[in-house]
């Protein structure tokens, strides 16, 4: 099992996002855009295990006492690992970075811990020219939706893969009362 907590971005967020990427996506429909009902936040990446009741109650225990946050949406951007990633990030949630690194501090095995930063993947394609390539940064960089949605609750995912797609299964939800 390919396992990572993560935040399901709602329906009627990953639609504003899909839609004003409408002319990017028509400009490089040879990219592979990621479908809206795939949208989410990856808090933390668990890798491939062999199953994920042991992940629950580390799992509980960080996010207990956790309180609701809310996103906001900031802009877009670029990335290469090892393929060109375009993603849209937020502006800093006090509370979601302080259950993130509680996650990663469970998890680390005495490894390091990495600033988190909060963005939805869009789309991924093979490299361009490097001409393109600053294009594209030059306007992902420039895209900007204002929205917000509040988060109640991250959920333990599952990543499968059918017939080529990948697809995201909730395998445990973890409320935030904080």
């Amino acid at each position: 099992m390919r396992l990572f907590l993560g935040i399901k971005v709602p329906d009627d967020s990953a639609q504003k996002i899909y839609r004003a990427l409408e002319n990017l996506r028509n400009d490089y429909a040879w990219a592979r855009w990621v479908n809206p009902d795939n949208y989410h936040i990856t808090i933390h990446f668990f890798g491939e295990r062999p199953g994920f009741s042991d992940l629950l109650p580390i799992l509980e225990e960080a996010v207990f006492e956790a309180p609701p946050f809310e996103l906001d949406l900031l802009s877009g951007g670029v990335f290469q690992y090892p393929e060109l990633v375009l993603y849209v990030d937020f502006y800093r949630a006090r509370a979601l970075e302080i259950l993130a690194k509680r996650v990663a501090e469970r998890f680390s095995n005495g490894g390091k811990i990495y600033r988190f930063i909060p963005h939805v993947t869009v789309a991924r394609m093979k490299k361009p020219s490097k001409q393109q390539y600053l294009h594209l940064k030059k306007r992902m960089t420039a895209f900007q939706v204002e929205h917000r949605f509040r988060v109640e609750e991250v959920c333990l995912f599952e990543s499968v893969q059918h017939m080529g797609r990948v697809g995201y299964i909730s395998r445990a939800n973890f409320t935030l009362e904080g």
